[in-house]
């Protein structure tokens, strides 16, 4: 990638961009899979010839691209890309057996324990570790709608009770409703700005005086 002029990002090493006047190029390499996104179809055939004079290897073009096992559809009318997961979120369907679906992906109750819950088996309690571990990989990708209810599930998987499970379970039928909403993101063409919102409230204290 240097030999041919691509810098490497010092944030992620596995992100290399090259920028030329008004040619972007981006590749996103992945052990031996790598994705190259470009606003020039003329830098993208250079990157493949250079790579073909050293390696042997498949390419795909288009707007549509399985990658890591994700769906990428991009639009270049309204700027955006589409990104799924179907097949994995399928197979966590299939393999908790779920028939029915939810409207939200958690409840009013989802942090209140339940202390006088039975605990669940060592089956019970390693099915739930595990599909708990899909659902974090599935939304640090392509579903934070999920997040916080996968955050509160991790802290339960040491000693996860039948109320856990309950709630991962709706969890998982959630994502039956929703399977096929994609993570959408858009190029604003312009500035990035950054907001934060903190839902907490630091008080406040006057200052005391010394009557010693």
């Amino acid at each position: 990638m240097k030999k041919n002029g691509f810098n490497q990002s010092r944030i992620d090493p596995c992100i290399f961009y090259k920028v030329q006047n008004e040619q972007r190029t981006y590749i996103a390499i992945y052990v031996d899979d790598f994705l190259i996104v470009s606003n020039s179809v003329q830098s993208t055939k250079e990157i493949v010839d250079n790579l073909k004079k050293e390696y042997s290897i498949n390419m795909n073009y288009g707007t549509q691209h399985d990658y890591l096992g994700m769906a990428l559809h991009f639009n270049q009318i309204d700027n955006t890309v589409s990104i799924m997961i179907p097949n994995y979120i399928e197979d966590i369907l299939n393999e908790n057996m779920i028939k029915t679906s939810s409207p939200s992906p958690a409840s009013v109750n989802l942090f209140r324990t339940d202390k006088n819950a039975p605990t669940l088996n060592p089956d019970e309690k390693e099915r739930f570790h595990t599909t708990t571990a899909q659902l974090l990989y599935l939304s640090k990708r392509t579903r934070p709608d999920i997040q916080l209810a996968v955050s509160f599930l991790t802290t339960r998987v040491d000693s996860p009770t039948l109320d856990d499970s309950q709630k991962l379970q709706k969890v998982v039928k959630y994502l039956k409703g929703t399977k096929d909403l994609p993570l959408v993101l858009r190029s604003s063409g312009g500035k990035i700005s950054l907001s934060i919102y903190v839902d907490s409230v630091i008080p406040t204290c006057a200052p005391t005086q010394d009557h010693s």
